[in-house]
Formats: C-alpha cells, sequence, structure tokens
C-alpha cells in the first residue's frame, strides 16, 4: 500500500481509573468532623454529603414516595385532559363553529 507522508499516530491519555471506596469516605468524613475546621466548611460538607447520600439511594423510601405522587399527578392530569376532549368533542359548540367556517 501506498502512503504519502507520516502516519498518524492514535492519541494517548493519561487517565488513571480511581477506585471508590464508600466507607472509607464516610471515615474520611467522620474525621474530618473531630478537626479543626470552620463552622462554614462544616456545613458545606454536610451538605456536600447530605446529597451524595440521596444520590446514591440511602432514603429509597422518600425516593418510592416521590416516584408515587409523581405517578398519581400524571394520572390526575391524563383524566382531566381526557374529560376535557371527551367535553370539547361532544359539545355543539364545536360544530356551530366547524359548520360557520364552511
Amino acid at each position: 500500500m501506498i502512503s504519502f507522508g507520516k502516519r498518524t499516530k492514535h492519541k494517548t491519555f493519561g487517565y488513571i481509573p480511581r477506585f471508590y471506596n464508600p466507607d472509607k469516605e464516610a471515615l474520611e468524613h467522620r474525621l474530618k468532623q473531630y478537626k479543626n475546621i470552620t463552622d462554614e466548611d462544616l456545613a458545606k460538607e454536610r451538605i456536600k454529603m447530605g446529597f451524595k447520600n440521596n444520590y446514591i439511594g440511602v432514603n429509597k423510601d422518600i425516593r418510592s414516595q416521590y416516584k408515587k405522587k409523581a405517578n398519581l399527578r400524571l394520572l390526575y392530569i391524563i383524566v382531566v385532559l381526557l374529560f376535557v376532549t371527551y367535553f370539547i368533542m361532544t359539545s355543539d359548540r364545536l360544530l356551530r363553529m366547524l359548520e360557520a367556517f364552511q
């Protein structure tokens, strides 16, 4: 095979995969609480850990409650839209309006 110029080499990246250990993270968080940390830093850390715990799925009951509420709300919206559509389609006003355009 004939080639013109140098062949390009693929790019290499210096990616080093990291291992996530939730027990180690929790231990480090507890140790940070007892060191000399300002109240502001501690509050930020508490908020960060709260988001992380909720994201990981510690509060599965709360998540299932939100899912149930969202599903019921969706069901209510669908039912209301169906009733509104039914009343619009069966009303005489719609027929009269269509006849007026013809």
